[in-house]
């Protein structure tokens, strides 16, 4: 990337950070909350759609793990959302772990369709288990603030998260290992003749594009106080 990019998008999150300063209206922080939300989301699922080339419909999931797991946590040790947001990340990557050992032996549409079957069979075990909420979700009773001050709180800390994620995806792009997944990308079985650890590479990659979206979905609950499948799951 050329220096004046990064200088550019340096002064651009700059920028970004004081807007709150300027007392814009709520829908507008409200707004980039969701657009800096998404951009977690997307560069996450880069590492192992965008590189590897393993489509996974159903990232939304470790979403909703971590949103389950940091209101759980606030509720049942009364953990605050903005603490039990890393474990809510490290328990999504600990998922993907699991799922991901037997699903990327699968290729092309065949993993595509498992990982959105895992996506609507997480739905299902939150409805139907009470511990989780089941479809009544779970109500965080929370300090009360203002809301100009919650938002901003929460469009500065998802400024930060998004920050650091597209610098995380973009330094892996560039390491060894985003060369190992391009070569995946492109012929995994000329990978594999080339003694690239492929089965270790893309099961990396799948548990850190789970951690981020994990990370993400743990302060989101602190965010909206009601979590239910039907919105984290969706």
């Amino acid at each position: 990337m050329a220096r004046t990019t990064k200088l550019s998008l340096i002064g651009l999150v700059f920028l970004l950070a004081l807007f709150p300063l300027f007392q814009p209206p709520i829908h507008s922080l409200s707004f980039l909350f969701l657009v800096f939300l998404y951009i977690i989301l997307a560069e996450s699922w880069n590492l192992i759609g965008g590189f590897g080339g393993y489509l996974s419909f159903g990232h939304v999931a470790f979403f909703g793990i971590g949103t389950y797991t940091s209101a759980l946590l606030f509720q049942k040790l009364g953990l605050s959302p903005f603490v039990g947001a890393f474990p809510a990340g490290m328990m999504a990557a600990a998922v993907a772990a699991v799922i991901g050992y037997p699903c990327l032996r699968l290729r092309g549409p065949y993993f595509a369709v498992v990982t959105l079957c895992f996506a609507f069979i997480m739905d299902l075990i939150v409805k139907n288990w009470s511990f989780l909420g089941g479809s009544e979700g779970i109500h965080l009773k929370l300090v009360e603030m203002e809301i100009r001050l919650s938002r901003s709180i929460f469009y500065e800390i998802y400024l930060g998260l998004a920050a650091v994620t597209v610098i995380f995806v973009r330094w892996v792009e560039h390491s060894k290992m985003g060369l190992g997944l391009s070569a995946i990308r492109e012929d995994e079985e000329v990978a594999q003749t080339l003694c690239i650890p492929t089965a270790r590479l893309k099961l990396q990659a799948f548990v850190l594009s789970a951690f981020f979206p994990g990370v993400a979905g743990g302060l989101y609950a602190y965010y909206i106080s009601y979590v239910h499948p039907d919105v984290v799951f969706d």
